[in-house]
């Protein structure tokens, strides 16, 4: 059973390793191997069943759990209204140039805020000097220990994901294990991860326009940010709590070995 959480590479960077390095040719040989895969979304089944390709093999799908729950209780960190985080592996397909003219479009409306961008990666190559140039930004350029991700996510009052392409994310899934609204595009499952209207906002891939009006109004109106940072926290111990994969993972097992 193959766990393969990006059925179709990432734009950029991800592409070219997944078809030019050995590293490509590797994740071919575990696919062409595998007698079941397991992926977290529902609308990654069918891209799923094409990268495989070749005989048919069953499709199991268990969400991604929350992400950073031990490490949240050991660093205090208040949530800050305004801070608007943008974190992880800094590619082109996370759409930093989205959130850098969000940012822009918020501040010309005079919204108090901050967009913070944390983490490393070639796309902020285009973009540092910008992001350096002090507020409306700030740019923590490392990789972030545990601690300090946590740290991160603690003190956003909203996360941003303005992906271009995306299969799942465990950018949302540690805004659920933390408890932070997430305002993103609807792109690959993240749909089904950032529960709209309830855990987050989705908006319609692409439009800075929508996205900035989602990420402000979780700012002005506190009643709203609160109630979706409790029901992210609420989902993360339930339908998406690791007891709850681990259950269905045995049950995925259980059936494959019968089957054989």
């Amino acid at each position: 059973l193959l766990t393969v959480h990006d059925p179709k590479p990432h734009t950029g960077a991800d592409t070219h390793v997944r078809k030019r390095t050995r590293h490509g040719a590797y994740i071919a040989q575990l696919r062409h191997r595998a007698d079941a895969l397991l992926v977290h979304g529902q609308r990654l089944v069918a891209d799923a069943r094409e990268a495989v390709g070749g005989r048919v093999r069953p499709v199991f799908v268990l969400p991604h759990g929350p992400l950073g729950e031990r490490a949240a209780r050991q660093v205090a960190a208040p949530q800050e209204p305004g801070r608007c985080l943008f974190f992880g592996r800094i590619e082109a397909y996370k759409g930093l140039r989205h959130f850098i003219d969000m940012v822009g479009r918020l501040n010309a409306r005079g919204v108090a805020m901050c967009g913070v961008v944390a983490g490393r990666g070639s796309d902020l190559q285009d973009h540092r000097a910008q992001l350096q140039a002090g507020p409306p930004f700030e740019l923590v350029e490392k990789f972030l220990s545990p601690a300090e991700v946590a740290t991160e996510f603690m003190r956003a009052d909203v996360v941003v994901m303005p992906y271009e392409n995306a299969t799942q994310s465990g950018v949302a899934a540690y805004a659920i294990g933390i408890g932070r609204p997430v305002v993103a595009f609807d792109v690959g499952a993240l749909g089904e991860m950032v529960q709209h209207g309830c855990t987050g906002v989705l908006v319609a891939p692409g439009d800075v326009a929508q996205l900035a009006d989602a990420v402000e109004s979780l700012i002005r109106d506190r009643v709203s940010n609160a109630r979706l940072a409790a029901n992210a926290l609420k989902r993360g111990r339930g339908e998406f709590s690791w007891d709850r994969i681990a259950q269905g993972l045995l049950g995925i097992y259980g059936q494959l070995h019968r089957a054989r």
